[in-house]
């Protein structure tokens, strides 16, 4: 499911590297719902991960929401630490990847639960919107704390 706007959005950056952040947060996505499939033994509704993707004043919002496993409350300041890693198989380098291109290109990363209280993730990546796309209107949903989000853990900016 995705809820993308049908106009161009335009931000400055790599597009390769900007194509890695987007693969390894849906493959993680991707992951954390077939290990919420593997830990329980009860019947469970079908994997799911919604894409969107917004617009600030200032920035492009994409925010990537599964109903997997869920982020560790006790590890979350970590999970983009290089080799930090919560499943068996993991190197751990996903998160740090992610983490350093979005600070490169001037963006930020939110790691938080989803916000309907349900198991699974809420991914929130910020970046800057090209200078002649910036936005006029009241469309601003504010900005991210400098702590980070309620219950989750932002990084960059």
């Amino acid at each position: 499911m995705s809820d993308i706007p049908g106009d161009p959005v335009m931000i400055t950056g790599d597009s390769r590297q900007l194509s890695q952040v987007l693969t390894n947060l849906i493959q993680n996505a991707i992951d954390a719902i077939d290990g919420r499939v593997a830990d329980s033994q009860a019947e469970l509704a079908a994997g799911e991960i919604q894409l969107s993707l917004s617009l600030t004043e200032e920035d492009a919002e994409i925010v990537i929401t599964d109903n997997g496993k869920g982020l560790p409350v006790e590890k979350r300041d970590r999970l983009t630490e290089p080799y930090m890693t919560t499943r068996t198989k993991g190197t751990g380098l996903g998160l740090a990847i992610v983490k350093t291109i979005l600070e490169d290109h001037g963006g930020v990363l939110e790691l938080k639960d989803r916000p309907d209280g349900k198991n699974g993730a809420s991914i929130r990546v910020m970046l800057p919107l090209l200078q002649e796309n910036l936005l006029s209107t009241d469309e601003s949903e504010g900005e991210v704390p400098e702590d980070g989000p309620e219950g989750g853990v932002a990084y960059g900016r």
